[in-house]
């Protein structure tokens, strides 16, 4: 008999944390439709709770759940936790037939891990005592035979500095993403990503099959792999994509293959969508493939997409009551026209012939622009840029400008509900994707903005708090800026350039955000407000009591058979070969200039790179420069926050937040610089610059739900507080 369990987590009335639970699929349609309707478990004996955050934090006053694992034979629950914001996590094997922890089983500082032999072994990698990986980009790929775990690691390619592999099995291929050098004659842009391909007997011979996109506005940035289909991220002229090609591949005597010439099938997306992320896609022989589609003015929007058919259905999209007296915007997407993709589709995908509702967003009350910047070099930067026009005032409106700019990460521009507090008040918020982030769309805008070439970010943020005010959409001493952690650096650095640019700053240590832990395998759930945090009143007492803020919860769930055998294996059941990384990549992100919130902020480079104790200093060597090296300290003396304090200067109003236990960027950091700040700037910045620190989190906060609630409406009091002037409330 094919058993179905349902895992889920949500987050009980009054708590702080989710609780994972799971249930026999018999019992959904009650108990499952009670959740969505009051947002409450405990529907009967039937639930179980597998795992509660609540009562770890209750008992430590911290948690951060890190990895979440079911073992195949549902009866083992592997998971990371940390107890202090240092993240260092360790491994807790639970028995969910007694629901008691194994001692004997617990390990220390455990970063990942993966079940073998349908439960029966779990592999895991532990961090060094320095909690750096071995490795940033210099990666051995090993894999492990599943059915024969014993047999030892076996290693797919010789070692490369800066060359990664990332494996996917499939019927008797590797499916591998991969920026290893391709030959001469094959269009593909040095450093970017393809997929490769090759049978698992020939894995380490050379004949591996190239997957490639011709064309130099595409970049590949991930895939994943089901029984009857290959999907892939793909990025063009920085705007993000998806596409599925049908599997098998009927091209076993082709060397190089070029994916325009497969059939592939671009799903439809809405014109104004900024975050394109894969829901929870788990199940190995599905043909339809889930996405959370966002955007600033569009309330995240679950979406399957049916790669058989072609066709795609709403799941699901949050709803947010705001203050206009408005109705959301029902939008038919502005499609890619697939005639520039493939000749293969000589028409554009018809939003009305799918059998679905339409997709809604806030465009007739916000209004998002999106803009190309001109840098200091003549290199465009994209600025996307929001506001309301009901309370827009040309040349005389607050702003806050936000930017990153560090490791090719992707600022972060997905709906947030947190965000409306400001709009509504009048606010401009502007994101630049500023070089050495990943908002150009390929390798090269990271590389034009890292390394030697660092100063490119501060001036390209430069460039765009200039746009905001030269072209009237803020008021030349209103405008604000926000940095996390590597941002803070960019923010700072930005700050000593032109002092007085800005109004108001704020340098955190993390862009906080409150995630059920999206590692889980069974069940993503998320638990979205519409809050305006200044207004919220008691505190974490009042949040528990404003039920009418309660206004929708999303759900997300995957159901899994326990098969027979293993041929009929799920995504969710091992498969036959597990790789093993052998590294980590090194996770920073990013947040919201006149007044600057430095959010565990980067700010003493110079000192922290010259010590290579610390847990990211030799990882940072890639990203900014080895200070070992005259020309490499150089560049970064020349823009280091700490070391370019101008003395004497006025420098704009700051809120520095940091946490004492963060692991990534120290407390002292934050201290030192708001006490030269204090020291070197004039009198009334002296007064001007608060330090907050966080006694209890790491670098991602205090952790928790209301925690983050507080921490939200504390930088947007002070922001409010710089940046409005005193006749508006």
């Amino acid at each position: 008999m094919h058993l179905i369990r349902f895992y889920y987590q949500y987050i009980p009335d009054g708590k702080e944390y989710p609780v994972l639970c799971r249930r026999l699929q018999n019992e959904k349609s009650s108990w499952f439709k009670k959740i969505l309707q009051f947002g409450k478990g405990n529907f009967g004996k039937e639930e179980q709770v597998l795992l509660d955050w609540n009562e770890i934090a209750k008992r430590y006053g911290y948690v951060h759940v890190g990895t979440c694992r079911v073992s195949p034979d549902h009866n083992f629950l592997a998971y990371t936790v940390d107890i202090t914001g240092d993240e260092h996590f360790m491994l807790q094997i639970k028995d969910l037939r007694n629901g008691l922890i194994i001692p004997k089983l617990q390990k220390e500082g455990v970063v990942s891990l993966a079940w073998a032999e349908e439960g029966r072994m779990l592999f895991y990698t532990q961090a060094d005592e320095n909690q750096r990986p071995y490795r940033q980009t210099f990666v051995n790929v090993y894999i492990i035979d599943a059915n024969n775990s014993l047999g030892g690691l076996q290693r797919i390619h010789e070692r490369i500095p800066g060359i990664q592999y990332f494996l996917e099995h499939h019927h008797g291929f590797f499916y591998i993403l991969t920026n290893a050098p391709l030959e001469k004659n094959v269009d593909c842009l040095e450093e970017d990503y393809y997929v490769a391909r090759c049978r698992v007997e020939d894995i380490k011979s050379a004949d591996w099959q190239d997957i490639v996109l011709q064309s130099e506005d595409f970049s590949i940035q991930d895939m994943d792999i089901f029984s009857g289909h290959l999907v892939l991220f793909v990025n063009k002229n920085g705007v993000s994509m998806l596409c599925s090609i049908n599997l098998p591949l009927d091209a076993d005597d082709n060397h190089h293959l070029e994916i325009e010439k497969l059939d592939p099938w671009f799903f439809p997306l809405p014109s104004n969508s900024c975050s394109v992320a894969p829901g929870s896609n788990h199940d190995f022989m599905s043909s339809s493939y889930r996405v959370v589609l966002s955007s600033p003015v569009m309330p995240d929007l679950i979406v399957d997409y049916d790669m058989s058919k072609r066709t795609f259905s709403i799941i699901q999209q949050e709803e947010v009551k705001v203050q206009h007296d408005v109705e959301l915007k029902t939008n038919l997407p502005d499609t890619l026209d697939v005639q520039e993709v493939s000749d293969t589709q000589n028409k554009r995908e018809n939003f009305q012939n799918c059998d679905s509702q339409n997709w809604k967003d806030f465009s007739e009350a916000y209004c998002c622009e999106r803009i190309e910047v001109t840098s200091h070099d003549g290199v465009g930067i994209p600025l996307t840029i929001l506001y309301t026009p009901m309370t827009f005032q040309k040349g005389q409106s607050p702003g806050v400008l936000q930017g990153y700019g560090a490791y090719g990460e992707i600022l972060d521009k997905s709906w947030c509900p947190y965000r409306l507090s400001l709009l509504d008040r009048g606010f401009v918020l502007a994101f630049a994707d500023v070089r050495g982030g990943g908002g150009g769309g390929d390798s090269s805008w990271h590389r034009s903005g890292n390394g030697l070439e660092k100063p490119n970010s501060i001036h390209d943020f430069v460039s765009c708090a200039n746009f905001l005010i030269n072209n009237g959409y803020v008021h030349k001493d209103r405008l604000g800026s926000i940095g996390y952690s590597a941002g803070g650096l960019l923010v700072g650095a930005a700050i000593n350039m032109h002092p007085n640019l800005f109004r108001a700053a704020i340098l955190k240590v993390f862009k906080w955000q409150f995630n059920f832990s999206r590692v889980l395998l069974l069940y993503n759930f998320k638990l979205r407000y519409k809050i305006d945090p200044i207004n919220t009143q008691g505190g974490r007492n009042g949040l528990n009591n404003k039920k009418e803020m309660y206004k929708k919860r999303n759900y997300d769930f995957q159901s899994f058979n326990v098969p027979t055998s293993f041929n009929e294996r799920t995504k969710y059941v091992t498969p036959y070969w597990i790789p093993v990384y052998l590294s980590l990549p090194n996770l920073h992100q990013n947040w919201l200039l006149s007044d600057f919130f430095f959010m565990v902020p980067f700010l003493d480079i110079c000192n922290t790179l010259l010590d290579p104790s610390l847990p990211l200093t030799v990882l940072d060597y890639e990203e900014f420069g080895n200070p070992q090296i005259q020309k490499q300290f150089e560049s970064i003396l020349s823009y280091s926050p700490y070391e370019n304090i101008s003395k004497g200067s006025c420098y704009p109003s700051m809120l520095v937040t940091a946490s004492f236990h963060d692991a990534r960027v120290g407390v002292w950091e934050a201290a030192k610089w708001v006490a030269k700040i204090r020291d070197t700037t004039c009198s009334r910045c002296s007064s001007s610059a608060i330090l907050k620190t966080n006694m209890l989190g790491g670098h991602f906060g205090e952790g928790g739900l209301y925690g983050g609630c507080e921490e939200m409406a504390y930088e947007y009091a002070f922001l409010i507080k710089v940046l409005r002037t005193p006749d508006h409330d």
